[in-house]
């Protein structure tokens, strides 16, 4: 059985009056992709901002295991245990590609400089031009292999590729499985089953009443596809 690499207890959240979602409970299995799904508006965005400490929960706790005991941390301290996937928007618009890795350099002292230079010489990203210039699949190229290079054990992605080409989504998950920290635990957030089902050693689906964690492959063994499975949840 999978370690834990990060679980939540009884986390909620609302906005104004509005609640988003409440008691959240669930353990994430270390070493593996995880896709997290769940129909629009069910909060996995802001469960996703929680658990990397971007947003503040209303109530209860984000834990990640040091060795044979598990730490809640929260804010900066989760941040240093995450690497979140930024979208290009994110970067101020005076950017280029060149300041972007400058930025994590300073910003994150578990970031690979170098390793970061070579996958953008490698799939010939300028890095004298600004982001805001790119194009769209070049900007989130430089985004993906941003967060890719800090050594962290969390590497969280919400939608990250929506509104893709077949090509992209295709590179997207080349990138992912050739550019991996050995032990690393991603969980993603996406609709587009039909093209990271195959991706997926972990699916954690949310609905009204919670987490249903489940492993892939028991699913496919019984001769579904993750989008059969998940439709069957939220039925």
């Amino acid at each position: 059985m999978s370690e834990t690499a990060i679980c939540i207890e009884q986390l909620s959240k609302r906005y104004l009056n509005t609640p988003v979602f409440s008691g959240l409970s669930a353990q994430f299995p270390s070493g593996r992709i995880i896709g997290l799904l769940g129909e629009n508006g069910i909060g996995k965005t802001t469960l996703l901002k929680v658990m990397a400490g971007l947003i503040k929960p209303d109530n209860g706790r984000v834990m990640v295991p040091e060795s044979s005991k598990s730490k809640v941390l929260s804010g900066s301290s989760l941040s240093q245990s995450v690497s979140w996937l930024f979208s290009p928007q994110d970067f101020y618009p005076f950017f280029r590609v060149k300041d972007s890795i400058q930025y994590y350099t300073d910003f994150y002292p578990d970031f690979d400089k170098e390793n970061c230079i070579r996958l953008m010489d490698d799939w010939n990203m300028p890095l004298e031009r600004k982001i805001r210039h790119l194009s769209r699949g070049e900007a989130e190229r430089v985004c993906l292999f941003l967060a890719l290079c800090r050594k962290v054990p969390l590497y969280f992605m919400d939608e990250p590729a929506a509104g893709f080409d077949v090509k992209l989504k295709r590179d997207l998950v080349r990138i992912l499985l050739s550019e991996l920290e050995e032990g690393a635990t991603v969980i993603l957030a996406t609709h587009l089953l039909r093209d990271f089902g195959d991706l997926f050693d972990t699916l954690a689906v949310m609905t009204k009443n919670g987490i249903c964690m489940t492993d892939a492959d028991a699913i496919r063994e019984k001769g579904l596809s993750v989008e059969d499975y998940y439709l069957e949840v939220i039925a």
